[in-house]
């Protein structure tokens, strides 16, 4: 045997021990809660989900009870988070508001239940948005009941973000049963997003279609009490203009 293959034999197993022991050592669950902690918080901050959730699991079951320990489903949320795990996060976030309901971090499990929720919703409003008053309500419970938290600013951004989302899938719908002749149907729907929805972008142009959809099936009282609400709200907008030719005034 090659001189060099020899040293490799004798050389591996103690190469394979040491890499073995640095890798071990990420997680080192003789340490107090607090480190212990640090150490789990750190791997996720290293992108090692599944190893900090591990490492948290371990944190929970060697100090139950422990304030680490009760605070550890949070960052193992956090983790499922980032591996955009939203509908096992909301579970998770879920499971902590249950178990603490008086905890100081309450706020923030709100704010991140209502975000996974919306980040599990796709975008493209032809698709499923099932998810997306889930998001709204737990959005409102922070801004009812947590006014002056840290997270109020940017939950206000998230909660008006699905909402206008919400809007906006309805008024598809209502354009959608317009551009089919079905303005019965789509009476309703444009009707819930101005009345339901406002200053969200979008009940300017619903209360247009709204009066058009009057407008087509010959009722022109109706159309003239929704034209005098456009022009009301909206003084300088294109779309109460649009309405007078059609209205004959």
């Amino acid at each position: 045997m090659p001189r060099f293959k020899k040293i490799l034999l004798v050389l591996l197993p103690l190469i394979l021990s040491v890499y073995g022991g640095c890798s071990g050592k990420e997680i080192d669950a003789s340490l107090p809660p607090a480190s212990l902690l640090v150490q789990c918080q750190k791997l996720g901050q290293k992108n090692k989900h599944e190893k900090a959730i591990n490492c948290l699991e371990t944190l929970k079951g060697r100090y139950p009870g422990s304030p680490e320990a009760i605070e550890a489903d949070l960052y193992i949320a956090d983790n499922q988070f980032r591996q955009k795990e939203y509908l096992l996060a909301t579970e998770t976030y879920r499971n902590f508001i249950k178990l603490n309901p008086v905890h100081p971090k309450l706020d923030y499990a709100y704010y991140r239940t209502g975000l996974s929720y919306l980040k599990e919703t796709p975008k493209a409003i032809d698709r499923d948005q099932q998810y997306l008053d889930d998001a709204i309500n737990y959005f409102e419970i922070l801004l009812k009941y947590y006014p002056y938290s840290q997270y109020t600013e940017i939950n206000k951004e998230k909660w008006e973000e699905a909402r206008r989302r919400v809007a906006s899938r309805i008024y598809y719908v209502g354009r959608f049963y317009y551009r089919t002749g079905e303005y019965i149907a789509a009476i309703p729907r444009f009707e819930e997003v101005y009345q339901n929805y406002p200053a969200l972008g979008i009940d300017e142009q619903a209360l247009y279609y709204l009066a058009l959809s009057h407008i087509k099936l010959s009722q022109k009282t109706e159309a003239l009490g929704i034209f005098n609400i456009l022009e009301s709200r909206f003084p300088a907008g294109r779309y109460a203009k649009r309405l007078t030719g059609k209205l004959g005034l």
